[in-house]
């Protein structure tokens, strides 16, 4: 099962389409106009001299020196001490200070419990870091899908942050989207990606009338649900940026007693 070569959207893509939601999803404003400024902090990640190596996630971290790793989270809490938002600023530079066994231990805990529910300042900041590293290593390398379950990414084996519709023939095909790395794989689509269960009496499908083409795919049996993006009732949507300014979707789901299956690193 081979993964899908899906596009690279630029930054600047990123943040014409996070924009353009703003009118859509007036609620999320702040946290759109947050996201623009943190994908241009992630950017400047691209030419430091960290993307340059290449593997798997694994190898680098047991292979590298990890006070490399320090010294390029240092130069991301910099960039992001220019936050318009306050706290953010004030965070960034808050973390910033501190020791360098400190942020070590910040950036191994982020690592190591990605896909746990816990968010703070600190650890926001450091799964930022990370998403903008592993992204760049992901597109330079081929993971195998037998690396990972199913319905774990198959490069740095994190959980799905939202699923997608790609047209092909006459219907479209389904994916997933990792939360971290954004590495897209195919996934059957009757089928939970939590639980793994198939019975479509309990996996209900709700969209909003104002955004059919965002899907709240939930299962009655595990409680959990994930967003889709449907590419072919919108192909101007940006999954990545779709799914965080849909942030009301989720909030309603939620309220339906239903977990997301993988919290967005970039949501507080």
């Amino acid at each position: 099962m081979p993964l899908i070569a899906a596009r690279i959207y630029s930054p600047e893509e990123c943040v014409e389409r996070a924009q353009a939601l703003l009118t859509v999803w007036p609620s999320a404003a702040e946290v759109m106009r947050s996201y623009t400024q943190l994908i241009q902090y992630q950017c400047a990640l691209l030419h430091s001299q960290l993307l340059s190596l290449k593997g798997e996630p694994g190898e680098l971290l047991e292979n590298t020196d990890f006070a490399y790793f320090v010294e390029q989270f240092q130069e991301f809490l910099k960039s992001c001490e220019h936050f318009e938002q306050q706290n953010l600023a004030q965070a960034a530079r808050a973390v910033s200070a501190k020791s360098r066994d400190y942020l070590v231990d910040v950036l191994l805990q982020s690592w190591t419990d990605s896909d746990r529910e816990e968010q703070s300042l600190e650890l926001f900041f450091a799964r930022a870091f990370w998403q903008a590293v592993l992204q760049s290593w992901a597109r330079e390398c081929d993971a195998p899908a037998s690396a990972a379950a199913p319905s774990t990414c198959p490069y740095c084996g994190r959980r799905p942050v939202c699923g997608v519709l790609r047209p092909e023939g006459d219907g479209a095909k389904r994916s997933l989207v990792c939360s971290m790395c954004s590495t897209e794989w195919p996934y059957r689509r009757l089928i939970c990606p939590n639980c793994e269960q198939e019975n479509v009496e309990q996996l209900p499908i709700y969209s909003a009338e104002q955004c059919a083409y965002i899907r709240i795919e939930a299962c009655d049996r595990c409680r959990t649900f994930i967003k889709t993006i449907d590419l072919t009732k919108d192909g101007r949507a940006i999954p990545v940026v779709d799914e965080i300014a849909s942030l009301p979707l989720t909030l309603w789901a939620e309220e339906k007693g239903y977990t997301k299956l993988q919290r967005n690193a970039l949501l507080l």
